[in-house]
């Protein structure tokens, strides 16, 4: 059995929500006690979401794109050292990726490496012997496994936020890097937040993450000023239009007083024009009692004023017509680039 500190450990991670997503890359020498690992770290055991690849290498697989999903979608990489996988170009090439990707990586070491070297890019982490080693008093299946356990529960949140964000970052960039799949609103400050608060021990976030998070940035604050601009616009577009409204009214009342203006004033000297010359030629007909004459020319008079009132009237209501058309034609104009402006 082991210790009773290792079942202090089942407690704690068992009653996490989300499970870490460990990654085992280890050399096909060592699948016993990869599998052995497996079955004490996963789902029946500590309960992590381990990932152990049984697929064989073959020829024509795509296997650098499969290994390299695996372990970007990994929280922690946990690298069975033996003398088998430290000269297996496969699991270098496993670390390396792992290094890129800036995962974190745990070494373990299931039996001595008699004489061979671990690959440098593990030189200066910490090693957890799961065999009887003497110069290390922690050593042995049991208590490596309760080490391996506390190291998987150190910094858990903010690694899983690392794959996440890593996720998203690398289907953006995959993608051509489109608008539409960077980040916005207050996903952006959680992100900068989450960047920012990197604990000690945890490895740093890659380029590919930050240039995600700096063109959410960028994209966010050029919609903002867009929509910024958009309502200056349509504000600008509204006083406009209220402005040209007033002077419209204004420009009509002016109208229509010149117009009346005009009108009294062509009715008034037509009037006294026509009265005193129909009463100088037509002085014989008054002095004759022939008035009835009189009466008609008074009336062609009178339809010809009502021509007249009329022609002026219509050239108000064409002028009236004009200045209403190129106000409405101004604010549709205006309203169609209002809403070409919007973001998609």
């Amino acid at each position: 059995m082991l210790p009773n500190a290792v079942g202090v450990v089942v407690a704690e991670v068992t009653h996490q929500d989300n499970k870490l997503n460990v990654f085992i890359s280890y050399s096909r020498d060592d699948l016993g006690f990869s599998d052995q690992l497996d079955a004490a770290l996963g789902r029946n055991g500590f309960g992590f979401d381990t990932t152990l690849d049984r697929h064989d290498i073959t020829a024509g697989e795509d296997w650098k794109r499969r290994l390299g999903n695996l372990i970007r979608n990994a929280d922690t990489v946990v690298f069975v050292l033996s003398p088998s996988s430290a000269r297996s170009e496969i699991c270098a090439r496993e670390v390396g990726e792992a290094i890129r990707l800036r995962k974190r990586i745990i070494p373990v070491l299931s039996r001595p490496l008699d004489g061979a070297s671990a690959p440098r890019q593990l030189a200066d982490l910490n090693y957890i012997f799961f065999y009887e080693e003497p110069r290390s008093p922690d050593s042995g299946f049991g208590k490596g496994l309760v080490q391996l356990v506390a190291a998987l529960n150190t910094d858990l949140d903010w690694l899983r936020e690392h794959t996440r964000y890593l996720r998203r970052a690398s289907e953006w960039d995959e993608g051509g890097r489109p608008a539409n799949r960077l980040l916005f609103g207050g996903d952006i400050a959680l992100a900068k937040a989450w960047a920012a608060s990197r604990p000690k021990a945890a490895p740093e976030p890659t380029e590919l993450h930050l240039d995600f998070i700096r063109a959410s940035e960028t994209e966010e604050n050029r919609q903002q000023n867009a929509e910024a601009q958009r309502l200056r616009q349509l504000a600008e577009a509204q006083a406009d239009a209220k402005d040209g409204r007033l002077q419209r009214e204004k420009r009509e009342k002016q109208s229509k007083k010149q117009i009346a203006g005009f009108k009294n004033f062509i009715t008034t000297l037509g009037s006294a024009v026509i009265t005193g010359w129909l009463v100088y030629e037509f002085r014989g007909y008054f002095l004759s009692g022939s008035a009835w004459k009189l009466v008609f020319i008074f009336i062609i008079w009178a339809i010809i004023g009502a021509l007249f009132d009329a022609l002026l009237e219509f050239l108000h209501n064409k002028i009236k017509k004009s200045d209403h058309q190129t106000l409405k034609s101004g604010e549709s104009a205006l309203e169609g680039q209002s809403e070409a402006d919007k973001p998609a």
